[in-house]
């Protein structure tokens, strides 16, 4: 397991997952080499320190508007998920079929609700089995540096220069 991973003073403490490598997380999480063999970077602040941190660059648009394709996750990983959870939260999970980012909710079983930001994509349950891993994320970066919600607010601006046009007309009539 990542804890007892030994970093030294010339190495970062944040294991770094490109899309390629976090899909290969899951088969290798025990396999220490594996992770040795992975970059690193460390952070300056409190909650960048210690062990169980990794940077995971996302894939596809599940998360979109606030996370884009290849942005950047820096997690920390939960010792006790079904308690530290925080219902809401950013989260990526780490089981046998792969990783994914994705907020978090308690279901009345052993399985967590997770749903997108994307509306296109409908929420799951997803059961934490031995060997899974839940790690709260606490810092997004992204080269992407676009108004994240464009076409929410584009839209938004339209429906009330729409509603304004009818009032208008309305008043007139």
């Amino acid at each position: 397991m990542m804890e007892g991973f030994e970093v030294g003073a010339d190495v970062g403490n944040i294991i770094m997952l490109d899309s390629k490598a976090a899909a290969g997380l899951p088969a290798n999480y025990g396999n220490a080499e594996y992770l040795r063999d992975q970059p690193r970077l460390s952070l300056p602040g409190h909650k960048y320190r210690g062990a169980g941190l990794i940077a995971l660059q996302v894939e596809g648009d599940s998360m979109d508007p606030t996370v884009r394709h290849d942005d950047w996750i820096i997690a920390k990983l939960l010792t006790d998920p079904v308690q530290e959870l925080r219902e809401g939260y950013l989260y990526v999970l780490v089981t046998r079929d792969g990783c994914v980012a994705k907020r978090l909710y308690r279901t009345v079983t052993d399985a967590f609700l997770c749903k997108s930001d994307n509306e296109d994509y409908p929420p799951y349950e997803q059961a934490i089995g031995p060997g899974d891993q839940v790690y709260k994320a606490l810092a997004l970066f992204s080269e992407n540096l676009s108004h994240r919600r464009d076409g929410l607010f584009d839209r938004l601006v339209s429906l009330e220069k729409a509603v304004m046009r009818l009032q208008t007309k309305s008043k007139g009539s």
